[in-house]
């Protein structure tokens, strides 16, 4: 089976696919190919992985152009040609290693972290209904493999717009629908680009956790951002006050 890697180093010198012959077996996983041209035929291959079980999102990549979990994807049986190539939307290190650095700092301006209204007393403690406590799971299910932002349209093809991406409403909306949050974002998201999401769902089809990011992160936070407009909305949050 012919495998081809994209390799290259940071400043995209002799970057180019370079095809390996690797044995094929019953069940094997994408990942399981790239060690085996690691170990066997090519030592310098750069790629990331960590638990290899599909939980801890790092070694996603590209393969055959659909971004992956390459080691929950399993080579089909006949397959004769492989491309595997690093996550487009990020700036490259080195072959299939890319710098997730832009994201990680986009996130920091959402203060995607809980902050409590006030400090718990000794021996208190939060009460949150069933549904609330679902829902901040669901959130908390995303394991960084950044597949949502290689899909992502707005990311890959209007990146002047210096959208926040969905992975980091994601982590924002984990903080901000919780009952006991006490920051609006909605003025956070909606500088970091929001407005430019069409809700095509691509995130979400492509999510290997299966995180609703569409309906129950990007929707509600367009939700939010509307409502923090509307005058009569302000004036009865000001007699409420």
């Amino acid at each position: 089976m012919k495998v081809r890697v994209y390799r290259s180093d940071a400043r995209q010198r002799d970057a180019k696919l370079i095809a390996y012959d690797v044995p094929y077996t019953k069940g094997m996983r994408v990942l399981t190919a790239l060690e085996f041209i690691q170990e066997h035929l090519d030592p310098t291959l750069s790629f990331r992985w960590n638990c290899g079980a599909g939980q801890c999102g790092s070694c996603a990549a590209e393969v055959n152009g659909k971004p992956v979990l390459t080691c929950k994807t399993e080579i089909r049986e006949g397959m004769q040609d492989l491309s595997v190539f690093p996550l487009k939307v990020f700036p490259p290190v080195k072959d299939l290693v890319v710098d997730f650095a832009p994201a990680q700092k986009k996130l920091k301006d959402l203060r995607a972290h809980f902050t409590p209204a006030r400090e718990k007393k000794p021996g208190e403690f939060y009460r949150l209904q069933e549904w609330q406590v679902q829902a901040a799971q669901e959130m908390r299910k995303c394991i960084d493999c950044f597949i949502c932002y290689d899909v992502c349209h707005v990311l890959r093809d209007a990146p002047h717009l210096n959208f926040v991406g969905p992975r980091n409403l994601v982590k924002a909306a984990a903080q901000e629908f919780h009952p006991l949050n006490v920051v609006n974002r909605a003025p956070l998201v909606e500088q970091g680009g929001l407005s430019a999401c069409n809700v095509t769902r691509c995130c979400t089809e492509s999510c290997p956790q299966g995180i609703q990011i569409t309906q129950n992160a990007i929707i509600p936070f367009k939700e939010r951002v509307i409502s923090s407009k509307d005058p009569f909305e302000k004036l009865l949050k000001k007699v409420l006050k």
